[in-house]
């Protein structure tokens, strides 16, 4: 499977691969106010956030993601000095994963809005259903006045 920033004119460009299966990853979307303040900074809302403000996201590990061009446009955005590192591209502000600051925890949380999958099917056997919903108990306005005001 490939992920990359979608393009009309020049196709997807196909910037990373992963390798995915049921014992190595967890399906999920994550309502926390700093997964909307990272899409709001990279003015990616509209692709990344679901309707309800979510953001649907693969974690793995690490092991399973491989970047395999554009390194010197890596970045990395943590939102707070103890909040996990937040990658993504310069050139055109492509989210790429988030990782934990702990190296105990060896895992990537990929934003599946920018993964491209031939078809429903392939996508649905790649990622499988979702596995849980992280929710928290801050209402969607009232992230958007702490962090995106």
């Amino acid at each position: 499977m490939w992920f990359g920033r979608r393009s009309v004119k020049e196709g997807v460009n196909k910037s990373s691969s992963l390798t995915l299966d049921d014992t190595t990853r967890s399906h999920l979307v994550c309502y926390c106010c700093d997964c909307r303040a990272y899409a709001q900074q990279l003015q990616q809302a509209d692709i990344l956030l679901d309707e309800h403000g979510g953001t649907e996201l693969v974690q793995t590990y690490l092991s399973n993601m491989q970047i395999i061009q554009g390194y010197q446009h890596i970045v990395c955005l943590p939102l707070s000095e103890k909040g996990i590192y937040r990658w993504h591209t310069s050139c055109c502000n492509t989210p790429i994963g988030n990782a934990a600051r702990l190296a105990k925890l060896p895992f990537v949380g990929i934003p599946v809005a920018f993964m491209w999958f031939e078809s429903a099917t392939q996508k649905s056997n790649c990622l499988g259903k979702l596995s849980f919903r992280c929710l928290q108990n801050t209402p969607k306005v009232r992230c958007q006045k702490r962090f995106l005001a």
